[in-house]
């Protein structure tokens, strides 16, 4: 693959929608879930050790999830001011779009241009802001590439 491949921006646009819909805020309640540790049980028995840590995975688990919504958080930041405001009032607080335009102060057909370089700009970023933390199961891309 080419350093910069081919993406294609309607369907990308499409992914950022989805992710929004379905992915953000099941990774918001995530980042957010508590480990309950207990002591262990010592009853004199002896008792085959398992082989991975249960409680360790968990913690890993919750943590990844802290990972990758506080690296959607900064993709968001990272986006110019008029994007930062679309990904946020429209996608993230799910406002309808003539009171997003209105906010931005665009109109409805420029709204629209907006909108989709916003999308674009925060696939963009999100890839970066995953990629950058050195694991394969975190990177979250977005991009529908041409083939």
């Amino acid at each position: 693959m080419a350093l910069l491949a081919k993406i294609d921006d309607k369907e990308t646009i499409k992914n950022v929608k989805d992710f929004f819909n379905n992915d953000f805020e099941r990774i918001q309640r995530l980042s957010k879930s508590s480990i309950n540790i207990s002591s262990p049980i010592i009853d004199g028995m002896p008792k085959v050790q398992p082989v991975n840590n249960v409680n360790e995975n968990k913690y890993i688990k919750a943590a990844n999830f802290r990972l990758a919504f506080n690296a959607v958080i900064d993709a968001v930041n990272d986006c110019s001011d008029t994007g930062r405001v679309i990904i946020i009032k429209r996608l993230i607080q799910h406002k309808p779009q003539w009171q997003v335009a209105q906010e931005v102060q665009y109109q409805s057909s420029r709204y629209y241009d907006y909108y989709n370089d916003a999308c674009l700009e925060f696939a963009d970023n999100l890839e970066y802001r995953t990629a950058i933390l050195g694991d394969d199961d975190l990177l979250l891309d977005l991009h529908a590439y041409q083939h």
